[in-house]
């Protein structure tokens, strides 16, 4: 063998080499596992992490499983932290599922075409992928925990039948594309929000309200960027509720969004908004105040303010005009006594 052929031949025998062992080492890191969820045999696949938990739970026969499911929080003994792709992806037959505490994860379309799945507990996770319920068509209302940090680069929930979406109390970030091609209506972020990430409302054509406090001190790309970014593709309808002067409100004026102040004292502005009873300001998204995103009305005009702040009312400027008009009274009396007297 000529010394050109035996080079050709080490470098072919590494190449194959290179492309072979990553798929043996993931093979042999794919465990399986049996167990029995509703009287049902369960087969999963799944992998372990440095710590000896399980990650990336996949059933393997997902479309035998019917009714409500509760998922493993253990398996042979070991905790069980994070849903695989397309984990339960096909079981048509399912109607609920609990996530047990432990799972912090749950990767891409996990719960894909569940088409008859109407409830479901999320638990305590953390971070959540794209797809993870499209295809659910039965699936109507979902609440967001408020351990959950993490989005993904793709819409998340991606499901035109979800049309109500509570956020949990202590949420403090909305993630990216967390509610992207939703058949939501109407939102209400928890004053314990702090961040609504990029694309977090996109392309939800039924959404007409929300409601955003002055506690959200970054909105997607709001500092960086002229082109809108959390309500891409929104409802020409949509109307933002939140306090004057705050980033919602200029979020809302920079990109020409609808927009009603909330008063001092409200926390939902589902009963008197559209009438402004409570003295709220409308506006229709007008960007004649765009060189000034934080505009101040007239205290004449609007009484409306940030929360810790009271309303302008007049009410001082009054008691000082009538101090002035007693002691002017006073004075005069006084005056009139002394020249009567001296008759």
């Amino acid at each position: 063998m000529s010394r050109t052929l035996k080079i050709l031949f080490i470098l072919l025998f590494c190449t194959v080499a290179l492309l072979v062992y990553p798929t043996l080492v993931n093979a042999s890191d794919t465990l399986i596992a049996t167990s029995t969820l509703n009287g049902i045999s369960v087969s999963f696949e799944y992998k372990l992490n440095d710590a000896g938990q399980v990650t990336d739970l996949v059933c393997t026969n997902a479309s035998a499983l019917s009714g409500s499911v509760t998922v493993p929080g253990t398996l042979e003994g070991k905790t069980v932290v994070s849903l695989g792709d397309n984990a339960f992806k096909g079981a048509s037959n399912i109607t609920s599922v609990v996530i047990p505490e432990s799972i912090k994860e749950i990767n891409h379309s996990a719960f894909e075409n569940c088409t008859k799945l109407t409830n479901v507990d999320l638990g305590s996770i953390t971070s959540i992928s794209f797809d993870v319920f499209k295809g659910c068509s039965s699936l109507t209302e979902l609440t967001i925990p408020k351990t959950l940090k993490n989005g993904a680069v793709t819409p998340c929930l991606n499901n035109s039948s979800i049309t109500k979406i509570t956020f949990e109390d202590g949420l403090t970030v909305i993630p990216d594309y967390l509610c992207a091609n939703t058949g939501v209506t109407e939102i209400n972020i928890p004053s314990s929000v702090q961040e609504i990430g990029h694309d977090a409302f996109s392309n939800c054509p039924n959404l007409k309200k929300i409601t955003i406090l002055d506690n959200v001190k970054k909105i997607g790309f709001y500092t960086i960027s002229d082109t809108e970014s959390i309500f891409k593709n929104h409802n020409t309808d949509l109307t933002i509720y939140c306090y004057q002067n705050s980033l919602a409100a200029a979020y809302a004026i920079k990109y020409n969004i609808k927009f009603e102040y909330l008063p001092q004292d409200s926390s939902n502005p589902s009963t008197d908004n559209d009438s402004n009873q409570n003295g709220g300001n409308s506006n229709s998204g007008d960007t004649t105040n765009k060189d000034n995103p934080n505009p101040k009305a007239d205290p004449e005009e609007d009484s409306t303010t940030a929360p810790g702040k009271l309303p302008y009312t007049g009410s001082s400027i009054g008691i000082i005009v009538a101090i002035f008009f007693i002691l002017g009274s006073g004075i005069f009396a006084y005056k009139k006594y002394n020249n009567l007297k001296g008759i």
